[in-house]
């Protein structure tokens, strides 16, 4: 297998790595899958005229709704045969708490993902997962398994939005930031973290 640089593919990510990427080849993976947010996300556009409000109709661009249905049990019991298998400790032991549910749905879909994931970083690469507070807890137990405990480095959390809790209508607090789970493939990446330096603000020198 050859991995061919500067290329686009279009497909389901795990058979596009299965197929396509070879092992050890690739230096930085970022994903923003799906979150299990529980909700479907529609793609807007206008007609030709391109007039606001004048032909504007939808499209599903995709579900992020997650059920426990026959698709899932076999995900998890294929899975849960393969001994080896870098998810299976996360996968099995939320099945074996949560049973057959949404979360554990979804779970194992991303297992068999990040596995992939795994097996294509160089030694010295780094993967940075893009998530929210929906499945945020599980999917860190997922890493864990998959590329071990000791190879987190760092949770790094932004706001989402400049929105004050406080004016809109939700009660209770309003959940207003997301994640990226950062993780190295082996201890040889921590030594190719490259910093970057902004010049100073004006008037910090003196």
């Amino acid at each position: 297998m050859t991995t061919t640089p500067n290329r686009l593919h279009f497909g389901d990510c795990l058979d596009v790595m299965r197929e396509h990427i070879a092992d050890e080849s690739v230096d930085l993976i970022y994903l923003d899958p799906p979150f299990n947010s529980q909700r479907d996300y529609n793609l807007l556009f206008s007609g030709e005229d391109g007039a606001a409000g004048d032909g504007r109709a939808s499209v599903l661009a995709f579900g992020d709704t997650w059920r426990w249905d026959d698709a899932a049990a076999e995900r998890v019991e294929r899975i849960a045969r393969a001994r080896a298998h870098p998810a299976r400790a996360a996968v099995v032991g939320l099945y074996e708490m949560m049973g057959g549910c949404g979360m554990v749905a979804y779970i194992s879909y991303m297992g068999e993902r990040l596995s992939e994931c795994h097996r294509v970083l160089k030694p010295t690469g780094s993967i940075y997962l893009h998530c929210d507070p929906t499945a945020n807890s599980y999917l860190r137990i997922l890493m864990d398994s998959i590329f071990g405990p000791g190879m987190f480095r760092n949770e790094i959390v932004w706001r989402i939005g400049w929105v004050s809790g406080f004016k809109t209508k939700k009660r209770g607090w309003i959940r207003n930031h997301e994640t990226l789970l950062y993780y190295l493939r082996s201890g040889a990446a921590a030594k190719r973290f490259n910093k970057e330096y902004l010049p100073y603000r004006p008037g910090y020198r003196r």
